[in-house]
C-alpha cells in the first residue's frame, strides 16, 4: 500500500474543494480553515493499493482557492511541512485548471521528477511569489509544442518575487520569453545551478 499527501498548508480562510483521488473511490469533499485541526489535515492523505501511478484531480468550490495554500515547504511557520515527504511522486502536472499561485513560494520546490504537461495556464495572485517555486526540480521540462507555447506566455505580471525560481533545475531550458516582470522586486539566484538554461 502507498500513499500521497496534498501539500496544502494552513489557510486563512475557509476552503472547499473536491478531490478524485484517480483509483475508482469517488470524489471526496475537502474542508480546511484556519484552526487546521488534526482531523482537517488528515483529509489531504490518499492511501492507494498499490504503487502504481495515479492521476489526481482537484476541482475547487466557486469563490474557493487551494493554490494559494499549496506549498512543498518544510520552513518554520508551514506547520507540519504537509506532503513534504511525498515531492518526488509527483511526476506530471496536466492540466492547471483553477490553480492559483499565491504569496508564498515553495509551490513545487524539490519535486525532483516533475515535468509539465499542461496546456492551459495557472493564475497568480495579486502579490504572488515563485520564490524557490520549482527550485531543485532537476528532472523540470515543458513537454508538448501546446504546452511549451503556453509556458513561455504565462501572465506573471503580478509576480513580486522570482528568487531561485529555477535554481538547482538542472534539466530545465524551457523559454520564459513572454513572461512578464513589471511588479518584480527580486531576482536572485533565479537559474543558479539551471546548468542547462
Amino acid at each position: 500500500m502507498s500513499s500521497f499527501t496534498l501539500p496544502i498548508q494552513k489557510p486563512s480562510e475557509s476552503i472547499r474543494f473536491l478531490v478524485d483521488w484517480g483509483d475508482g473511490s469517488g470524489q471526496q469533499l475537502i474542508e480546511l480553515d484556519s484552526n487546521y485541526t488534526t482531523a482537517q489535515q488528515a483529509q489531504l492523505t490518499h492511501d492507494y493499493p498499490g504503487s502504481q501511478e495515479y492521476t489526481i484531480k482537484i476541482y475547487p468550490e466557486v469563490g474557493h482557492s487551494f493554490g494559494k495554500y499549496w506549498r512543498y515547504s518544510t520552513e518554520e511557520g508551514y506547520p507540519g511541512g504537509q506532503g513534504y515527504a511525498d515531492r518526488e511522486k509527483l511526476k506530471k502536472i496536466n492540466s492547471w485548471g483553477a490553480f492559483e499561485f499565491g504569496p508564498w513560494g515553495n509551490q513545487f520546490r524539490g519535486c525532483t521528477n516533475l515535468k509539465l504537461y499542461a496546456e492551459d495556464k495557472p493564475s497568480f495572485i495579486s502579490g504572488s511569489s515563485l520564490d524557490t517555486a520549482f527550485a531543485a526540480c532537476a528532472s523540470l521540462e515543458v513537454v508538448g509544442a501546446q504546452a511549451i507555447n503556453n509556458f513561455k506566455n504565462w501572465d506573471t505580471s503580478l509576480v513580486k518575487n522570482f528568487v531561485s525560481c529555477f535554481a538547482e533545475c538542472t534539466s530545465f531550458n524551457n523559454s520564459l520569453s513572454g513572461w512578464k516582470t513589471d511588479s518584480a522586486t527580486s531576482f536572485k539566484s533565479m537559474f543558479q545551478g539551471a546548468s542547462s538554461f
